[in-house]
């Protein structure tokens, strides 16, 4: 299952997918987190761009408060593990 997640995250770009990869394996949260925040600064671009066009400006908003709720998520997940990080800082190789 984590295959498929991750093909989906990194080759489809699916933002879910990067969430559901990240939460699988909290090493791959670097990678969630870079898709999504490049497919929201896509959409605020797009947003900016179709500023006459009401329906494709809610689709767009729609999208950018998806990708808000899934960097949170992500976010949520790197802190979570930094947190259960603990180390000696002399050999800690992710200082």
């Amino acid at each position: 299952m984590q295959i498929v997640n991750y093909f989906q995250a990194r080759f489809c770009n699916s933002s879910y997918a990067a969430l559901e990869l990240a939460r699988n394996n909290a090493k791959y949260a670097g990678l969630a987190e870079k898709i999504v925040s490049v497919k929201q600064s896509k959409a605020c671009w797009d947003l900016i761009i179709s500023h006459s066009d009401e329906k494709k400006g809610l689709e767009l908003k729609y999208k950018i408060n998806k990708y808000n709720f899934v960097l949170k998520q992500i976010s949520a997940i790197k802190n979570r593990n930094d947190k259960n990080h603990k180390c000696n800082a002399d050999y800690c190789t992710r200082l």
